[in-house]
């Protein structure tokens, strides 16, 4: 029996030496369909482009698709030829519909697969056979005929075992029939014995857990080795999965960060595997000794700052930020987040020392400029506060907090002239933000232009409505005697340094 089969397809090269294996008879010659020299029958280019060609040379006969499959497996030694139902009329069809889809996405599985085609020498003829004794040939063949009864109950073994837990875990039962078939072959689990008949059916079969277990020790070990594979990734996943190894899964994707803090499958996969999980100080210990081995870790200090937002305990996140900041010195990660704490804390000698500290290592670092002038003006510094704000501007001229914090430092040294314009400036920027424009409306109040107050007011009013009535009020009174911008001034210091 002649083949022909595309010689130049990883995956039909790993079916055709599985044949190989299987032919002890010796009834298979493969050929490839691109060597056309050793061609023996009359083929057009189309035919062996969609489908394997089989010529059987004892009928005559001509198969191709499932039909061709069929007559391959009827070649091989019993019981391969169980497996000729796929040519039955009315499977038939079905097993056709199901190798013209693996036959056009050939190409994809091998690359999938990572198998790669080197041609199978089937060719030779004419080899010597040397004569046995009848009673070696016999026991050959028996053995043979063992082997390949093994083979086939281990492979339609597989595929019951499968079906049946397809049906189990849609149905939620076992189906009876196949046990009947096969009995005695699966057996559940020793720590699920003796539960209810639902869980019973859901058993792990050892074949599938075995093969399972070094599917995922092996995808292990090619992560270690190339960990930036988002297809091993995938399949360790869904193999952790199936066998319910979520702890397991999540434990490797930590021993891959603790190396590669940068690897963003690794965090990916832990975030999918910890998602469910009900211990937040688990994850915060593991995310400390991320930072600690990598102080420099963006993910990781990021899912730190989720962690103590939500738990509100700044004192041991300031504790943590200032043991890395003195374990690594000049670590502007730690030391950023230092300056949040301090800042929302109000430890404006702190964060005044933590800025300097910041800008040591980088001197353009705008924000760092702005909560060095925050922690100036909140000591009463406005003069060294109003140089840290310009510096920032001109770092970063479109830089909104510094521009609004400059109009109130502006403010509370009596410069109205240049409060005016900064906070202008401000509002140019954003004008939707309400607190450029209570001070613009201090700043008119004290210049004596009442008009343009009340116009202030009312863009208040959009966004603060009781502020812009308590500004009103205050308007209200005595202009002419002054004490009206007193409470004024008073409501808006809540407004001062708001840069974030």
């Amino acid at each position: 029996m002649t083949i022909y089969y595309d010689d130049t397809c990883g995956f039909c090269h790993w079916c055709a030496q599985l044949l190989v294996i299987a032919d002890r008879l010796g009834n298979l010659r493969f050929i490839g369909n691109h060597d056309t020299a050793a061609f023996r029958h009359e083929l057009t280019r189309a035919e062996l482009e969609s489908s394997i060609v089989v010529f059987d040379e004892t009928t005559g006969q001509r198969t191709t698709r499932a039909a061709a499959a069929a007559a391959i497996l009827r070649a091989l030694p019993w019981p391969f030829h169980v497996f000729c139902v796929i040519a039955w009329p009315g499977l038939c069809r079905i097993s056709d519909v199901v190798y013209d889809f693996v036959a056009r996405d050939r190409y994809r599985f091998s690359r999938w697969f990572g198998f790669t085609a080197c041609g199978i020498d089937r060719g030779q003829e004419d080899v010597v056979q040397v004569e046995q004794p009848r009673s070696a040939r016999v026991w050959r063949r028996a053995l043979r005929v063992a082997a390949n009864l093994i083979a086939a109950v281990v492979f339609v073994a597989l595929l019951i075992d499968g079906f049946n837990r397809n049906v189990a875990k849609r149905l939620g039962c076992e189906p009876g029939w196949m046990r009947a078939i096969v009995p005695g072959l699966f057996a559940p689990a020793p720590g699920q014995r003796g539960q209810n008949q639902a869980q019973e059916s859901l058993f792990h079969p050892p074949m599938y857990s075995q093969f399972n277990r070094w599917a995922i020790r092996r995808n292990e070990n090619s992560i270690r080795l190339h960990p930036d594979n988002p297809k091993v990734w995938s399949k360790l996943y869904g193999l952790c999965l199936q066998e319910g190894a979520g702890a397991d899964f999540a434990a490797f994707c930590q021993e891959i960060v603790r190396i590669h803090p940068d690897n963003r499958h690794a965090w990916n996969f832990f975030a999918l595997a910890a998602k469910e999980t009900g211990d937040p100080s688990g994850l915060s210990e593991f995310y400390r000794q991320v930072v600690e081995l990598h102080p420099n870790s963006g993910r990781a200090w990021t899912e730190l700052d989720q962690i103590y937002t939500n738990s509100q305990d700044e004192g041991d996140y300031v504790a943590f930020c200032q043991g890395i900041a003195s374990l690594h010195a000049g670590n502007l990660p730690a030391l950023t987040r230092l300056a949040q704490l301090y800042k929302r804390q109000g430890r404006h000698a702190d964060l005044l020392s933590v800025c300097l500290q910041i800008l040591a290592h980088k001197p353009d670092d705008v924000q760092a400029w702005c909560n060095l002038a925050d922690a100036h003006a909140a000591t009463g510094q406005y003069e060294e506060a109003e140089t840290a704000y310009k510096k920032a501007i001109t770092l970063k001229p479109r830089f909104l907090p510094a521009w609004n914090s400059l109009g109130n430092v502006y403010h509370l040294r009596g410069r109205y002239d240049d409060a005016v314009h900064a906070l202008q400036k401000s509002i140019a920027l954003n004008p939707d933000d309400a607190s450029p424009w209570v001070w613009l409306c201090l700043a008119y109040a004290e210049m004596g232009e009442v008009t343009k107050a009340e116009e202030a007011v009312k863009k208040v009013e959009k966004h603060l409505p009781l502020v812009a009535a308590m500004l009103t009020e205050a308007l209200a009174q005595h202009l002419d005697d002054g004490p009206a911008h007193l409470p004024a001034q008073s409501l808006a210091k809540k407004f001062t340094f708001v840069s974030p």
